[in-house]
Formats: structure tokens, C-alpha cells, sequence
């Protein structure tokens, strides 16, 4: 068919002017066939191979125009010749085009999760499926993507339906704008002007949004629906505005500009600028361009590149192979530690390609060109919906079912005790905790919204203890978190009257850092703040933690390492100056890979200490600059004999890369309670000169 509209469209070799007009937007195009193919292929590549067409998630950019400029001009006709838009009519063959393959893969990932993907993982895709379902799935991760531990979450293999989610509400709005709008202002105007107008006033005010949040919250700008939706209001435009005639070799030039277009963005963008904003205008503009040229002029090389066969049949299948192809990489890749090889990607192709064709074949086409009436649309989408939530449901059980043994009895689960005290581990079946909660096992301050968010500035801070010994305060980002079980577990017997002061990504020193390429400014205000407070009331004690992975605005390397030391010493000298004792506790390891993963794998994995903890922490070199505050060293605590194994004394020591479970480091309490009295024994005589000594042997069992 593709051949011979091919054929049926030649021009001649003299060029001819064609009228302006609108595109039709009914007829066969395999222009946008060919589009659709192009944009599919680069999502596939750049998700295998990220690092041969970097920017390869434009394609999605182009799917975008493509479905506004089908949809809209669709819906226009409609009410050009209707007067009115028929909503129900319009909803179901939506429903019929997208549920059935979408469903029948969030019923095969949920299913796969249990069998191929160990238990942390399977919350959040629990999670992602119910919001892929109800098509919100671009609002979790928007929401995630600016969370500072969600940010770490391992990709889900229903993330990419973040598209289908922002296309699915535009498809639920836009018909009721354009009906509003023809009833609202044909009287002033032409139908076509009076649809085009707000058509015009939404995208240009979306497009003002993509390029301000983009820059602002690049993580979250991706994902959002308003700083997309004019992506499809472009495509929208360019289907129900006029169209000056243009001649047929002008036509093939303005496809060859279009397809160069899409080519350059998807070769030389990457995952590191600010997208969409600006950046998007060359993909979607090409696509827009490609679209314009109309079906005329297909003498030329682009023309012939869009409506060769292979292309079109990879358009017309790619819809089902954009919802196989990512669930197929992500179960690929978990199992996958070198990379992804030549002959697995190809596999990996072939896979999407032959599930998209069988999906299309006996699942999507009945249904969409079946007979399906209204009720028993409505009633076919309610009981896929359920489907997906029994699923759901059904995994959350089976993940629950892992939690019904104690997991209280500190003697079964020494943790820290076992490498510090020489405390027996006797066998268990499980570690603590359970891998499908390890992500939750987070420290108090979290659970009691005290731990500062990225875009919080005020100060939140958590008071434990009875408060009728030395005031303490602990403080930085949330590597200093990871110590606030450990010392809460403390407060009451030390009559400590402690306080937390943590916010995410944020240590405590005079200077911006960088965070995701740009100036973290809420951490500087947030910072002045609590230096402030410092001052104002100052603590007997502040113990001083942060990661050891920070850099400065505009520093590199070594430098910024020895820059961050010295903004470090300069805030130790200020809280010295105050009477503060302060003490600081040195970065535990950095893990290269997902703790829980591999523990699922082998119950004994470790981490090389060499590889995981270096002599590059700011803070060693910050006492070196004053040394009248001492470094507490927990390594110990975590690594032995030059391994970094995931459990110790049966407790899990990571929740994720950086951060120790609340469950580890309850067990450290004795520990880095004495170490603290030692590193401060002024202080405790000075201010609680009653109290027994905590940092005697007998105190660490």
C-alpha cells in the first residue's frame, strides 16, 4: 500500500504551485508513517545503546506533534461539518486504539516483576502500574524526579508510559476545549479562527512554562504535563491553520530540513541538557516541518526514505513496540553487569518487534475495529482497570507475606554488635529487614517530616530525649541522617536533649554547590538559616556528618575537594568561636550498585573497601585545617578485613547506595554514643559530670 501511494504521488520535473490549503488529515499519509517509524527506532536505540544515539528520546517529541496534528484535525472536521464533537464516540475509540496492548503489558510486567526482579524493586512497580493504569504516571515521576532518595529509585519497567499518561489527558481535555471554544466565539468569528485562538493561547502559554520550569526544575520539566502539552498543540496548529501553497520541490526540501532536523537533535542532544524548554523546538519544529510538506514531492530521497516498506510497517507496529520495547531492557538489564552487547540488543529488537506484531495482530486490531457499543466499551475498560488493580493487589500480598515473621528480637539481630562486640549471630531465614521494605528503612527524621526537602528553607528540626543533659545537635545533609537512629536510641538514656537539623543533598558549609548542573540555592538559604539558629541558641554539642561527594559552582576535582575542606574548617572555626564543641563523623562508603539487588543475587555480596572508600573525604582534610575538632572514623563499623559485605549480625547495612538502614544503625548506638563521649570528654565533664561513663567495654554489648 505504502508503494503504491508512493507511486500515485510522484511529481514531475517541472515544478507546480498547490493552492493553499489544510491538510487533510483522514487520507493514508506515509509520511507520518515514516515519522512515526523514525521517532520509535530512535527511542529503541538510545535505550539500548545510550551511547550511540544519546538524544534518541526526541522521538517521543515527535510522537507528540504527530498525535496532536491527527487528533486535532480529526475532532475539527468533526465540528466543521457536525457542529459538534462527539465526546462518548470520540472516548471509545480512543479506549479501543489504547487500552488493550497497554493492559496486556501491564499485566505480563506485573507478573515478570515477582519472577525476575527481586523484592525492593517490586513496591515501586506495584506503585507505577496503578499509576500507568490511570495514566498519572508522568506525575509519580515528576514527583520523584525532584525527591532526593526517589531520584534513586531504579527505572521501573513501566516508566515509559509517562507519554501515554500526558497523551491520554491531553485526549481528554482538548475535544472539550475545542467544542467550547467553536460554541464560544463562532459568533465572532470563523470556526476555524475561533478554535485556533485558544489553540494558539494554550501552546504558546505551555511553551512559556517548558522553558522557564526546564531551567528551573529540569528533573521534573520532562515529565510535566503542562510543559508538554504544547508539543501536541503544535501539531494541533499546523492541522486546522491555512496553509500557503507551496511548490512540490519546495515540498521535498521542506522534508529534507524536517528529517535533518530530527536527526541532528536525536544524534547530538543527551540526557544532561535542560529538556524540553528551547531545546525541544528543533524535533518538534522538524517533525512539524515533515508534516507541512504534505504527500506531494515524493520523488526525492527523503520521501522515498519515509515510505520504503520496512519503514512503514515499523510505523504502523510502533505503538505496540514503544509499550514492549523498555520492559524488555529493564528485565534485560538487571541481569545484564557488563553492558549491553552487541548480539543482546540486537535479540532485544527482534523481541519488541515480534511481540509488537503478535500484540497488534490478536490483541490491539480486533479490539480497535471490533463493534464494541458504548456500554460495552465502558464496561471492557472497568474491567481491565480492575484487572490491573487485583494485579496489583495480588503482588502486594505476596510481598506482605514476607513480613509476617518477627523481626524484633535484637538477639537474632545483632547487626553492628557482631563486627564491634564480638556479639553471636545465630542462623535466620531472613536478614532485617526484609528486602521488599529495605527502601522504607529509613531513619525517624524522615517518618516525622523533620529531613528537609530540596526545595524547603525552613528549618524543621526533630527534639528527642528528656533534654536534662547536654543539648546536642546534629546536622548536615543525609549522610549525617543515616547517624539520627543510632543517636535518638541514645537520647533518652543519656538525658540528651538532641536535635536534628538534615536536608537533603545540603551539608553545612559557606558556599553554593552544584546539584543536577545548577546552583542549589534552597541549600544556601536553608543553611544561613540554621547558622543563624546556631547563634542564637547555641548546643552543648553539634556532631557534624555529610557525604563526601560535593562540589562547588565552578570547581573541579581536587579543587573543589580542597575548597569544600576549607568552607568546612571555616564553619568549624564560626561554632568553636560560639563555645560549640563539634565533632564530625567521616563518609561511610559510596556502594557502585543497588545493595538490595545484590543481596537478592547472593546473600553474601560485599563491596571491595578499596574501591568504595577513599581518602578524598573533605572532611579528613578539613581536620587537618583544625584540628581541635576530631573525626570520628565508623568504618570499622561497616567494613572488615577490606570487604563491605550488604549484612552484618543479619541486618542489612544499605538501604541504597549511600545510606545506611535505620535498622543498622539503631544497632550502632552504643558505639557512636562512646566514641561521640570520648572525641568530647570536655564537654561531658563540663556539663554532665554525674553521669556514669558510656564509653567504657561494658556499655558496647
Amino acid at each position: 500500500m505504502a508503494e503504491l501511494f508512493w507511486r500515485t504521488h510522484q511529481y514531475s520535473a517541472q515544478p507546480r504551485i498547490l493552492k493553499a490549503q489544510t491538510i487533510p488529515t483522514k487520507q493514508f499519509r506515509s509520511d507520518i508513517q515514516g515519522l512515526r517509524a523514525i521517532a520509535v527506532l530512535a527511542v529503541l536505540l538510545s535505550h539500548i545503546w545510550p551511547s550511540l544515539i544519546p538524544g534518541g528520546f526526541i522521538g517521543v517529541d515527535v510522537f507528540f506533534v504527530i498525535s496532536g496534528y491527527l487528533i486535532t484535525g480529526s475532532l475539527f472536521q468533526e465540528l466543521q461539518r457536525t457542529g459538534h464533537i462527539a465526546l462518548t464516540r470520540f472516548y471509545v475509540r480512543r479506549m479501543k486504539r489504547l487500552l488493550p496492548a497497554a493492559t496486556l503489558v501491564l499485566i505480563v510486567v506485573s507478573v515478570l516483576t515477582i519472577c525476575l526482579l527481586p523484592p525492593p524493586r517490586w513496591e515501586d512497580t506495584i506503585i507505577e502500574v496503578l499509576a500507568s493504569a490511570f495514566y498519572v504516571e508522568n506525575w509519580r515521576l515528576a514527583w520523584l524526579a525532584v525527591d532526593y532518595f526517589g531520584a534513586e529509585n531504579a527505572a521501573s519497567p513501566v516508566q515509559h508510559f509517562w507519554s501515554l499518561s500526558i497523551e491520554e489527558q491531553f485526549y481528554i481535555f482538548w475535544p472539550l476545549m475545542m467544542m467550547a471554544a467553536g460554541l464560544a466565539l463562532r459568533r465572532f468569528a470563523d470556526l476555524r479562527l475561533a478554535v485556533l485562538m485558544p489553540l494558539l493561547l494554550i501552546t504558546a502559554m505551555s511553551f512559556s512554562a517548558s522553558v522557564v520550569v526546564s531551567e528551573i526544575r529540569p528533573e521534573a520539566a520532562y515529565f510535566l504535563t503542562y510543559t508538554r502539552i504544547w508539543e501536541l498543540g503544535l501539531g494541533g496548529v499546523l492541522s486546522i491553520a491555512v496553509l500557503p501553497g507551496v511548490s512540490l520541490r519546495v515540498q521535498e526540501t521542506m522534508r529534507t530540513i524536517g528529517l535533518a532536523a530530527i536527526m541532528l537533535a536525536a544524534f547530538a542532544y543527551s540526557s544532561d541538557m535542560a529538556f524540553p524548554g528551547y531545546a525541544a523546538l528543533l524535533p518538534t519544529l522538524g517533525c512539524a516541518l515533515v508534516i507541512a510538506a504534505g504527500t506531494g514531492g515524493d520523488a526525492g530521497s527523503a520521501s522515498k526514505v519515509l515510505a520504503v516498506r520496512p519503514v512503514q510497517y515499523l510505523g504502523d507496529i510502533s505503538y505496540s513496540v514503544y509499550l514492549w520495547h523498555w520492559p524488555m531492557v529493564v528485565f534485560a538489564g538487571y541481569y545484564v553487569r557488563d553492558g549491553m552487547t552487541l548480539s543482546l540488543g540486537l535479540m532485544l529488537i527482534a523481541a519488541a518487534i515480534a511481540f509488537a506484531h503478535l500484540s497488534k495482530r490478536f490483541v490491539e486490531d480486533p479490539i480497535r475495529y471490533s463493534d464494541m457499543n458504548t456500554k460495552k466499551a465502558f464496561a471492557f475498560v472497568t474491567g481491565i482497570t480492575v484487572s490491573c488493580i487485583i494485579g496489583a493487589l495480588a503482588i502486594y500480598h505476596h510481598v506482605a507475606l514476607q513480613f509476617i515473621n518477627d523481626y524484633t528480637d535484637s538477639s537474632q539481630y545483632p547487626g553492628a554488635r557482631a563486627f564491634l562486640a564480638g556479639a553471636k549471630v545465630p542462623d535466620v531465614d531472613i536478614p532485617m529487614p526484609p528486602l521488599v521494605f529495605l527502601k522504607k528503612d529509613k531513619a525517624e527524621v524522615y517518618k516525622e517530616n523533620c529531613h528537609v526537602s530540596r526545595e524547603d528553607t525552613a528549618l524543621t528540626p526533630c527534639i528527642y530525649g528528656p533534654g536534662t543533659g547536654m543539648k546536642v545537635v546534629l546536622m548536615g545533609d543525609s549522610h549525617a541522617a543515616n547517624w539520627a537512629p543510632a543517636l535518638i536510641a541514645k537520647a533518652d538514656e543519656m538525658g540528651w536533649r538532641l536535635e536534628t537539623h538534615t536536608k537533603s543533598a545540603c551539608p553545612v558549609f559557606r558556599g553554593t554547590i552544584e546539584k543536577s548542573g545548577r546552583p542549589y540555592l534552597h541549600c544556601d538559604k536553608w543553611r544561613e538559616n540554621l547558622l543563624r539558629y546556631l547563634h542564637a541558641a547555641p548546643p552543648d554539642l553539634i556532631v557534624f556528618a555529610q557525604s563526601r561527594f560535593q562540589k562547588l559552582v565552578a570547581t573541579t576535582g581536587r579543587k573543589s575537594r580542597d575548597e569544600v575542606a576549607a568552607a568546612v574548617a571555616s564553619v568549624w572555626r564560626e561554632l568553636l568561636a560560639l563555645g560549640i564543641k563539634v565533632v564530625a563523623i567521616r563518609d561511610t562508603p559510596n556502594l557502585p550498585f543497588k545493595p538490595g539487588a545484590c543481596i537478592a543475587r547472593d546473600p553474601d555480596c560485599y563491596a571491595e573497601q578499596s574501591k568504595v572508600l577513599g581518602d578524598d573525604d573533605p572532611i579528613l582534610i578539613a581536620h587537618d585545617l583544625v584540628p581541635e575538632v576530631p573525626v570520628i572514623n565508623m568504618t570499622d563499623a561497616v567494613c572488615r578485613n577490606g570487604k563491605c559485605p550488604m549484612v552484618v549480625g543479619n541486618v542489612i547495612v544499605w538501604r541504597d547506595g549511600g545510606h545506611l538502614t535505620a535498622s543498622y544503625s539503631r544497632s550502632l548506638a552504643a558505639v557512636l554514643a562512646a566514641r561521640i563521649d570520648e572525641a568530647a570528654y570536655d564537654v561531658r565533664s563540663a556539663v554532665n559530670t554525674h553521669r556514669e561513663c558510656f564509653a567504657c567495654p561494658e556499655r558496647l554489648r
